[in-house]
Parts: structure tokens; sequence; C-alpha cells
């Protein structure tokens, strides 16, 4: 493996320095560099660090211990850099750490920190592919056992990447509000390769319900309910809900002149307005509420129960539907073309799908 170290120059001595007749003290770093520039580790002895400690005249473990960590780090960073440490280079580390006079707790985190980063990248890997195979597990174990990674710290790494890589299949699989059956499977084979499980409250079992059933209703059979309505031979009933029942009615609106004006005393107490007209009046649309009750979607027609009356409305006769906010617009060939308002974004949406379904089907 090539030597990360290379020869550098000395420092040239102070004008101080050289009426002292000492030697510049960053120096004792540069000799260092130098040395493992120059010859291989494990030919290094402590005599080699003693001279270039005695010629400064200072302790480099005492004076550089910040220093002497930096180039220790530098040198398992090199180590690392094919994600294997070697036996030698292992003995090259122990080396330079008893030469450095450095304790277990000066490299105890740079150990730490540079294998957790690898082995984290290297499950980052592996779970793209979604199957953790065997083969995957042993080479992954390998890649522990040989950086001396502790265990609990690959076990927490672990856990913490099959969490995401769960939670991230999850929010692909929802990012278009349906979830098929087949999503399903695969989310949970994936769980299980992982032997990881997401916990759900309420509010989330409730809304995954939901976007099962919006799926159902979009690309299978649409889900028959019971309802208490007598309905014909062979009439289903595939949604109920409390509905408001808007059309759009003539309204008269009176308009008074607005313009400019001016009076005029005649006598006292009285004046005559000049430019002042007479009210008039135009026809308007207005959308009105007409009445409040309990809608019925069947395989046949619109059912509305409502508190003044009943309406029915065959689905042969709906052109088109069109969707506007917590609604949808039943375009019929004739007659006023009813507006429909529900209480939900969920209800709203059930609503638009369950129609479209039944007027392409009819």
């Amino acid at each position: 493996m090539a030597n990360p170290f290379t020869i550098q120059p000395l420092k040239k001595d102070n004008l101080f320095q050289k009426l002292l007749k000492t030697k510049s003290p960053n120096n004792a770093l540069i000799e260092i560099n130098n040395l493992l520039a120059s010859k291989p580790i494990s030919a290094i002895s402590i005599g080699d660090i003693n001279r270039i400690e005695s010629e400064y005249s200072l302790s480099l473990s005492r004076n550089y211990k910040k220093e002497l960590i930096e180039i220790y780090t530098n040198l398992l960073k090199h180590y690392l850099n094919d994600s294997i440490l070697s036996d030698q280079e292992k003995e090259d580390l122990r080396s330079i750490k008893t030469l450095f006079n450095l304790i277990e707790t000066d490299v105890k985190n740079v150990h730490l920190e540079l294998t957790a980063d690898i082995y984290r990248n290297k499950l980052e890997t592996v779970l793209k592919e979604d199957i953790l195979t065997d083969t995957k597990v042993s080479f992954l174990d390998s890649i522990i056992e040989n950086l001396e990674l502790p265990e609990e710290i690959s076990l927490k790494i672990s856990e913490e990447l099959r969490t995401k890589n769960l939670a991230d299949k999850w929010k692909e699989i929802i990012s278009d509000d349906r979830i098929s059956p087949d999503e399903i499977k695969e989310f949970e084979s994936l769980s299980r390769t992982l032997n990881i499980t997401i916990q759900m409250n309420e509010a989330s079992k409730e809304a995954t319900e939901k976007m099962k059933y919006l799926w159902i209703i979009e690309n299978s059979e649409i889900p028959k309910i019971e309802v208490d309505l007598n309905l014909a031979s062979k009439e289903v009933c595939y949604y109920t809900s409390k509905v408001e029942w808007y059309e759009f009615r003539k309204v008269t609106k009176r308009i008074d002149y607005h313009g400019p004006s001016l009076s005029i005393p005649i006598f006292k107490g009285l004046k005559y307005k000049v430019g002042s007209i007479s009210p008039s009046s135009i026809r308007l649309d207005e959308l009105k509420l007409i009445d409040k009750g309990q809608l019925y979607l069947t395989n046949n027609k619109v059912i509305f129960v409502g508190t003044i009356g009943n309406k029915s409305i065959p689905l042969s006769k709906l052109l088109f539907i069109e969707s506007i906010d917590n609604g949808v617009v039943l375009k019929k060939e004739t007659g006023t073309s009813p507006i429909i308002k529900v209480s939900g974004e969920f209800e709203w949406l059930t609503l638009m799908l369950i129609l479209n379904r039944l007027i392409k089907k009819d």
C-alpha cells in the first residue's frame, strides 16, 4: 500500500531562535512526518521518537497530543480506503499508538466514528436492493468483525437503517394515496426480511384503511353496502353519506344609481336631486341550498332522501360529473344540474371515484 506520508521541508528558524541557538518546535512534528514517510512503521523505534524529543527539548505526547492524534487519524483513514484493516495495518496502528504514547481513550472515538461510517455506507448499499440475503448478511458480519466495530454500535446502526428503509418504502407506497394488495404483500415481505415492524397509531391505521378502500373502488369490484331502502330487483348500493343539495336558481337583484348627483333647493324643506334615476332590477343565477339529507349511490341511480323531499336521478341521465370543492356537479341531459356537497375530503373523493366508475360502467 502506498505510503500516506511524504517528505516535507523543515521550517527555517527565526532570528530569535538563531540568537538563542534553539530550534522551532513546530519542526518536531515535521520530523515525525518525515520519519513516517521514510521508514516502515515496523522499523520505527521508541529511540527515534526520543531522539526528536531530545533534539527539540519537548515531550511530543504533552505538547502535541492533538496533532499526534490527527496523524493517527489520517493513517487510519488511509488504511480504511478499501474498508478492510489487514493484520499488518492493525499492527501498524498499535505501534503508532505506542510510539506516540497514546492511550485507548485517545483513539477509541476515532475508530468508532470512522468504522461506523464505513459500516453504515455498506449497509445502505445492501439495503437499496431490498432483499437481504444470507450472503449479504455474512458480508456485513465480516465487515463488522474486520473493522472491530463494537456489537452495540453495529446493532444500533443496523436497526436505524433498516427502520428508515422500511419507512421510506411505506412513503413510496402511499405517495399516490392508494394502497394495492400487491403493495401490502411487498411491504410485509420487506418487513419480515428486515425484521422491522412499523408501529402505527389509530389515525395512521384509519388513513391506511381509507387508502386501501380508494384503490379498491378504482381498480376492483366496488364493495356493496347494506342500506335501509326499498331498492329494485338486482339494485345494490355502493355509497351513502349525509349531504347538502344545491341548485342554481334565478333571483332578482335591485340595482340603484350610484353616479354623481346634485341637490337643488326648491323651497324651504324640499330639494330636487339632479342625476338620480329610478332603481332597476336584473335576473341572476345564484347557488341555493335546497335541502339536506342522505345520499345513496346504487348501480342504477342517485337517490337523495331529504328533510323536505326526495329526489332520484337515473345514471343513464347523467352526461358527466364535475368536481368542485367538497362536492360534485351532476350534469344532466335536461333540467337543473344539482350540486352535491359532502363533509370531509375522504367522503368527497369516495363520492367522485364511485360516481365516475358507475357512469363509465353505465
